[in-house]
């Protein structure tokens, strides 16, 4: 009787790591937005490198290998604009700040 090598498909490379930066960019957005937008940033760069080889060929790759890469760009995509959003109103919040006069007095308060 003859056995026949079943083909091994391959992972993705780096699809964990793609899928672990995908979830750092949601949960690190809360830290004034920079480490969430660098870790996903980092996620959608290897994201679409991983993609762009599976579309050369989508047989020799498993399938779960595909949608791990795909879950982890969509957390990367939310956590990147979540990042974006918090350091927007970190910005708007020190403009408002500033740009109260009451502010400047309130400063002036302190240093005496």
């Amino acid at each position: 009787m003859s056995e026949t090598p079943v083909q091994q498909s391959l992972r993705l490379p780096n699809d964990s790591a793609i899928l672990v930066l995908g979830i750092f960019s949601i949960f690190f957005c809360c830290f004034f937005g920079i480490p969430g937008l660098a870790s996903g940033i980092a996620a959608l760069v290897l994201a679409n490198k991983a993609r762009n080889e599976y579309k050369l060929t989508p047989a020799a790759y498993d399938p779960e290998s595909y949608s791990q890469v795909n879950t982890g760009r969509i957390c990367a995509i939310v956590g990147v604009v979540l990042s974006c959003l918090v350091l927007i109103y970190y910005a708007a919040s020190v403009f408002m700040a500033l740009s109260d006069p009451k502010f400047f007095q309130y400063l002036q308060q302190l240093q005496k």
